[in-house]
């Protein structure tokens, strides 16, 4: 899957959601991304933006 169908496809699960769609799209989006890139460090700004917190809660409950 490419970046860009991959972000868009992103976006497109999150309008409208409310914060529990939210959250399981954005956990979706992150085991997604990591799979197919490797790593989340290279997520594009608008999508670090977006789900950042969740990125940082799901670090805190790894460790």
């Amino acid at each position: 899957m490419n970046r860009e169908s991959l972000l868009k496809a992103f976006y497109q699960e999150i309008q409208g959601a409310d914060e529990t769609s939210f959250q399981k799209a954005a956990r979706s989006f992150m085991n997604l991304w990591d799979y197919e890139y490797g790593c989340l460090d290279d997520l594009p700004d608008q999508a670090d933006r977006l789900i950042g917190q969740t990125v940082h809660e799901n670090l805190l409950l790894r460790d």
